[in-house]
């Protein structure tokens, strides 16, 4: 099941201060597809505006990576699961990136939600239904989730784009989900371990039971220990194997 074609993605913005700016600087001229955090967790419009600039310079894809309202515990702490409330939230968040990115002259590509969201869209159908159908509701096209996802199929029908997105820096279990962070070598820290897990997820994709699910998106998180260099390999090794870095839209 080889993919000729994949996104190389990160999520940016997550970092205060000039250090972070320069951090995601060096993360986007490696990208197709930057989703910036845009207030949730971590972001404000200092840190868009920087990371929207970065993207124009580099001809990089601009994303939005919202999450729960929860700066304290980086998104990690849900909102108690009310869809609308989560909705409106998102919506909220994406809106404020979209007029920044507007105001640069540029558009938005697409959404992926952070942390507990994101793994909350998967596990919870009538949080997903809410959430995907707000953001349709605005004009948004293309939402990144976890390859596998029970919500993916929802949202196609609701006529989204859903990209599937593995993970080159975390650790998968048997069944095809992340190893939790708490766990010993949950993160893959060697950038050369990352950028051999790449190739297995774009070549054989994401293995649940006995279904593997082809990723249309690799992401490296620009909060793991030594990000750019990782991301760095990643993209060396799919360059030599010959797999076209590209944006599938």
């Amino acid at each position: 099941m080889t993919a000729r074609r994949v996104e190389l993605t990160a999520d940016v913005g997550e970092r205060a201060g000039s250090e972070g700016h320069v951090h995601d600087e060096l993360l986007i001229e490696l990208l197709t597809t930057a989703h910036i955090a845009c207030g949730g967790h971590a972001g404000d419009e200092s840190s868009m505006t920087a990371a929207i600039d970065a993207c124009v310079r580099n001809g990089v894809r601009i994303g939005a990576h919202p999450s729960y309202l929860d700066r304290e515990g980086f998104g990690r702490r849900s909102m108690g699961l009310d869809p609308i409330g989560v909705a409106d939230s998102v919506v909220a968040q994406v809106i404020a990136l979209e007029t920044l990115a507007v105001a640069a002259g540029e558009s938005l590509s697409s959404v992926k939600p952070h942390g507990q969201l994101y793994h909350d869209l998967s596990t919870h159908p009538a949080l997903a239904e809410v959430v995907l159908d707000a953001l349709r509701g605005i004009g948004v096209t293309e939402v990144v989730l976890a390859a596998g996802s029970p919500a993916a199929a929802r949202g196609a029908e609701l006529g989204l784009s859903i990209r599937a997105e593995g993970f080159c820096d975390r650790r998968y279990d048997p069944h095809g989900g992340l190893v939790p962070r708490t766990e010993a070598g949950a993160v893959l820290e060697n950038p050369a371990a990352a950028a051999a897990q790449a190739i297995s997820l774009v070549t054989e994709g994401v293995v649940m039971g006995s279904v593997a699910h082809r990723i249309a998106s690799l992401c490296v998180h620009s909060d793991s220990p030594g990000a750019v260099a990782t991301l760095a390999a990643v993209r060396a090794a799919l360059e030599a194997a010959a797999i076209e870095i590209a944006p599938l839209a």
